[in-house]
């Protein structure tokens, strides 16, 4: 077969309407090629999407909505060590002042009140004060119980101290709450209660031996007690 420069020319005209009807077709959307399916996105809550992939993106956005409404993430506040409490003394269990420390105020009052009385008395009956005491003792020792009871009725009744409690640091309070001083009228029933209890033989004294708080019975029945001053 011989080849003519025309057959060139009728294949390039075929050929500029090929490619002219596809560059129409495909503008126009008719296109002979199969369309490729559109790429699942999934941009938006809208669409379906797989089931562990949608539960991992539903945690992080509700995540990240609640941190951004709740504000910047806050440190939580350390715990206080665990301190033991120390429970707080009990004042009306604790017993009376020592009783050493009683006795010894007593014998410093006594002495307080007793060399005076006796000074006086022996000047003013001079050599006659020895004879005139043992003729009747009554009156004397009389006057010297007054004057001792007056003594102590008054010191404890104004601040719940005589001088030798005052010197050795106790002092006579109410046996209650307030542990306040006596007044007169636990002054006055305290020391009636300690001459009842001299009288008989000393068992009111003797009674602080055996009493769970340290107390004879002019403190116990008249709802004082002698402690040490704080």
């Amino acid at each position: 077969m011989q080849f003519h420069p025309k057959d060139l020319s009728e294949l390039d005209e075929l050929t500029e309407e090929h490619l002219g009807f596809s560059a129409l077709s495909d503008g126009l959307g008719f296109s002979r090629q199969a369309k490729k399916a559109p790429q699942k996105t999934f941009d938006s809550f809208d669409q379906p999407l797989p089931k562990a992939r949608d539960n991992e993106l539903q945690r992080k956005a509700f995540s990240g909505t609640g941190a951004v409404a709740a504000g910047p993430a806050r440190p939580a506040p350390m715990a206080a060590p665990a301190t033991r409490s120390v429970p707080a003394p009990n004042v009306l269990a604790e017993p009376a002042a020592p009783r050493y420390l009683r006795v010894a105020a007593f014998c410093i009052d006594f002495l307080i009140i007793s060399v005076p009385l006796s000074l006086a008395w022996w000047f003013s009956f001079h050599g006659h004060a020895l004879a005139i005491f043992n003729q009747d003792r009554r009156p004397p020792l009389f006057l010297f119980a007054v004057i001792f009871g007056a003594y102590f009725l008054l010191s404890e009744s104004f601040g719940g101290q005589s001088l030798g409690k005052m010197y050795l640091g106790l002092r006579v309070v109410e046996d209650d709450k307030y542990q306040k001083p006596t007044g007169l009228s636990h002054a006055a029933t305290r020391l009636l209660l300690f001459v009842v209890g001299g009288a008989f033989f000393g068992l009111g004294l003797l009674a602080s031996l055996w009493d769970p708080k340290r107390r004879p019975w002019h403190d116990r029945y008249s709802g004082s007690i002698v402690r040490k001053k704080a």
